[in-house]
């Protein structure tokens, strides 16, 4: 085999240009990740099934009691730009996915305000979503009943249906 030698000023080139790359892909894996710092630091609830709500600390685990009442996190929307908003559907938490969080935020913390990393297969399948004014909570692991909740569409075909947050 032969082997080139590399000129010295291209080896620093080569490194510089190496942790430039390095540096610029941490940052966006970080800054994308859920809960970061640039990440929303609050949510809509409700205690009357989506009628009314309100905002809150993005990091307390629904269904939570608020002023006597279980508070669960309402998902606004609008089909006209924010000037009629309404509830299109509403999430909790399975009391094992909320223990399991709880107990997390125990072991490890919350000193930065970001959830701690708990069992996500628990927290993932701990997920449940209703329309308003339904009675039947249905788990994230039902799949297409589930996705036929968290989808929310307009009244009219080709409404453009935009989240709406704090």
């Amino acid at each position: 085999m032969h082997f080139r030698k590399i000129p010295r000023k291209h080896a620093i080139v080569s490194i510089i240009v190496f942790t430039v790359v390095l540096a610029a892909a941490v940052y966006l894996i970080s800054s994308n990740t859920p809960n970061s710092a640039a990440g929303p630091k609050k949510a809509f609830f409700s205690v009357n099934d989506g009628k009314t709500w309100f905002i809150d600390d993005i990091n307390k685990y629904p269904p939570f009691e608020h002023e006597g009442k279980t508070a669960v996190r309402a998902r606004l929307f609008s089909t006209d730009g924010g000037k009629t908003i309404f509830c299109g559907y509403l999430e909790r938490y399975t009391p094992e996915a909320k223990s399991t969080l709880e107990e997390s935020e125990r072991i490890g913390g919350r000193g930065s305000g970001s959830r701690p990393q708990a069992n996500l297969d628990v927290i993932l399948q701990g997920i449940e979503a209703k329309v308003p004014g339904g009675s039947a909570w249905v788990n994230r692991s039902a799949g297409p009943a589930y996705a036929e909740i968290v989808i929310v569409r307009g009244k009219a075909p080709g409404d453009i249906v935009e989240e709406i947050l704090p």
